[in-house]
C-alpha cells in the first residue's frame, strides 16, 4: 500500500453541523456551546485557543501505562501475535518512542478510572496501529504520528455520559446520537489541545468511523486518508474481539476476521489491510498480498448482540 506514503489529505467538514451538546475540556472548562456550528472555521478557532504545548511522556516510560501496555501485549489474543516481534525490534521502538502530552495522559487516566472498556480499547488500538504502521508506513515520524493517535482516537467519549457508554440494553435514538457525537467532540478537543502542531489528530477523531464506500458516519464521506483508515480498521477489529456491554461475549478471532473480510470484499475497508491482519494470525507466515479472501462463515459470532439496534 504505497499510497500510505502520500501527504495526508486535509480535514474536510463537508457540511457545517450544529453541535447537539456542549463541549468542555478535560478540566471542565467550557469550550463550545450547544448549537454552535461544527465547521472548519470552528476547528481553526479551537486551534488558536490551544494551551502552550507541554513535553510528551513516552507511554512505555509511564509507571502505570507502561505496565498496562505490557499486560495488553502479553494477553490473548495479542500475545501470539506480538510476543516474538517485541523485544529489541522496530515494533518495540515505535511503542517506546510514541509519547503523549500531559493532557493525553490525563484523558487515559480518566478512562482507566471511569470507563475501563474505553481505556483498554485505547491501549490495544495503540498496539495494533503501532505494529501495522511498520508494514504500511516507511517514514518514522509518520509511524509515530499514527501510533500516537491509537490512545486518543476516542478522546471524544469524554463528552458522552458514562451511563450511555456503558449501557447493556438497547439504545434510544438520542443515546445512539450521543455516542456518535464523540467524533465531533473529539475533533474539537484535539484541535484545542494540539493546535496547529498536529491537525491529523482532529482528522482521526472526526473520520475514524467513516468508510471507503461512504457507509460510515458522521458525514458518510468516502474515507480517503489511508492513515486514518489504518486506525479505523484497528478500532473495529479490537471492538469485535473485545468484551462490549451491548453483547453477551466478544467475537472469537475467526468470526471477527470474517466480519472484516466481508467488509473488505464489500469495499468498506482496504483489501490489503485486512489481508495483512489475517496473515498476522496464520501460523504459517505467508505473503499477505497472495492471501485469497472468502465470505465463507466458520466462526461463532456472539449469540446476543445489540450493536446497531435501537429501541423502537
Amino acid at each position: 500500500m504505497d499510497h500510505l506514503l502520500r501527504q495526508n489529505n486535509p480535514l474536510r467538514v463537508p457540511k457545517p453541523t450544529p453541535l447537539a451538546y456542549d463541549v468542555h475540556d478535560l478540566n471542565g472548562k467550557f469550550l463550545v456551546k450547544q448549537g454552535e456550528l461544527f465547521s472548519t472555521r470552528l476547528l481553526q478557532k479551537m486551534s488558536r485557543m490551544a494551551p502552550p504545548p507541554n513535553k510528551k511522556i513516552r507511554m512505555r516510560d509511564h509507571a502505570v501505562f507502561g505496565k498496562d501496555l505490557l499486560q495488553a501485549i502479553n494477553k490473548i489474543p495479542f500475545h501470539p501475535l506480538f510476543s516474538q516481534n517485541f523485544s529489541s525490534s522496530p515494533f518495540e521502538k515505535v511503542l517506546h518512542e510514541a509519547g503523549l502530552p500531559y493532557w493525553g495522559i490525563q484523558a487515559l487516566e480518566y478512562f482507566k478510572k471511569m470507563d475501563p472498556d474505553t481505556y483498554w480499547h485505547s491501549l490495544r488500538v495503540f498496539v495494533l496501529t503501532a505494529f501495522m504502521s511498520l508494514q504500511f508506513i516507511k517514514q518514522q515520524k509518520r509511524k509515530l504520528l499514527v501510533a500516537s493517535m491509537g490512545p486518543l482516537h476516542d478522546i471524544g467519549k469524554f463528552s458522552v455520559p458514562l451511563k450511555v457508554l456503558q449501557k447493556k440494553t438497547l439504545l434510544s435514538l438520542e443515546e445512539r446520537n450521543h455516542i456518535r457525537y464523540h467524533v465531533f467532540s473529539g475533533a474539537v478537543l484535539l484541535s484545542y489541545y494540539q493546535g496547529t502542531e498536529n491537525p491529523f489528530g482532529a482528522k482521526v477523531a472526526l473520520e475514524h468511523h467513516e468508510r471507503l464506500d461512504g457507509s460510515g458516519y458522521p458525514f458518510g464521506i468516502l474515507l480517503s486518508d489511508p492513515m486514518v483508515e489504518l486506525i479505523a480498521l484497528c478500532d473495529v477489529y479490537d471492538a469485535l474481539i473485545s468484551p462490549r456491554p451491548y453483547r453477551n461475549r466478544a467475537y472469537d478471532l475467526r468470526s471477527g476476521l470474517e466480519v472484516l473480510t466481508e467488509m473488505a470484499m464489500d469495499g468498506t475497508f482496504s483489501l490489503d489491510l485486512v489481508r495483512f491482519l489475517i496473515a498476522l494470525h496464520r501460523q504459517e507466515k505467508t505473503d499477505y498480498k497472495k492471501l485469497a479472501l472468502s465470505k465463507e462463515i466458520r466462526g461463532l459470532p456472539p449469540e446476543k448482540n445489540y450493536y446497531g439496534q435501537m429501541l423502537s
